[in-house]
């Protein structure tokens, strides 16, 4: 009461005070996490010690997604993708891509097509997987010459609805391409950092659409609890954006939470659909990694 004729300024003192408890608050909540952040990462119970084995699996929505290919220079399209949801290791943006059907044609934008991403070191059966898709990662990975010859190159390796390898190559420096993986790249796996082709696989639309092929565009292996980045993608290092995009969503499942934040499971490495301790621990068992 003794500041009862001052109302209005005892109002601001109080709005004032208000404002700084609840900063107050959050503060302590962001300092209680990276506590509970550090706890996880040192917990031998939850993290293994075996954290450089674990294999990184590519993040890729089971939902079709829309393509639009461009003409370019120094890949054979570039090809842009757009309604991919968050907490993937592809966005909406556009990638270097090659053909690996020649059996069509794709129409160029501002053309839209509907497709299924699906990773170069898993594709599922039928037609997909049986290419030699461990031949197209060698060879981007060990690229020589321009566009032309590293398409060429592998067009030897890919080959749908016709018998064997397609036409050899009708330049030197793709012929090198092709003996260079021929003679080294049996076994091949991209590892950390390297080029990994994504499958584009059209989707079926009846009548058929003969304007649209299957296409691969190429990404980086991401490194392990590598999540995410200034755009949403990963950056090739693991810090606080990585283990705080995890600890966000800690108690949530997968869907709504995004699917790369679930790292692992009581398996190591193999997500099991909740992001928890182990989560954010593994994530955070990383931090300070660079690829």
């Amino acid at each position: 009461m003794l500041f009862q004729g001052k109302g209005s300024l005892m109002k601001t003192k109080f709005v004032t005070l208000t404002d700084l408890t609840l900063r107050r608050s959050s503060e302590t909540k962001k300092i209680l996490a990276i506590g509970f952040v550090v706890l996880m990462a040192i917990s031998p119970i939850l993290v293994s010690p075996a954290r450089a084995a674990v294999y990184t699996t590519l993040v890729l929505p089971s939902i079709p997604i829309t393509m639009e290919a461009f003409d370019d220079t120094h890949s054979y399209f570039n090809i842009s993708l757009s309604n991919v949801p968050s907490g993937y290791n592809v966005i909406n943006r556009v990638y270097p891509g090659w053909c690996v059907d020649r059996t069509r044609n794709m129409t160029r934008s501002p053309a839209l097509h509907q497709a299924r991403l699906y990773s170069s070191l898993n594709p599922p059966g039928g037609e997909l997987a049986s290419q030699n898709w461990t031949m197209v990662n060698y060879i981007l990975n060990h690229k020589q010459g321009n566009a032309s010859d590293i398409q060429d190159a592998i067009w030897y390796f890919v080959n749908f609805n016709t018998g064997g390898y397609y036409l050899p190559p009708t330049n030197v420096t793709a012929w090198a391409m092709v003996n260079d993986a021929l003679a080294n790249g049996t076994g091949f796996v991209p590892g950390t950092g390297k080029i990994v082709s994504i499958i584009l696989s059209p989707v079926v639309i009846l009548p058929p659409n003969t304007d649209v092929q299957i296409t691969v565009i190429e990404i980086r292996v991401p490194l392990f609890g590598d999540i995410t980045g200034l755009n949403g993608e990963p950056d090739g290092k693991v810090d606080m954006r990585d283990v705080g995009l995890v600890a966000a969503h800690f108690g949530e499942t997968v869907p709504p939470a995004p699917a790369n934040c679930d790292v692992t499971g009581p398996t190591l490495g193999v997500p099991d659909g909740k992001i928890d301790m182990r989560d954010i621990g593994l994530v955070a068992a990383h931090f300070g990694d660079t690829a």
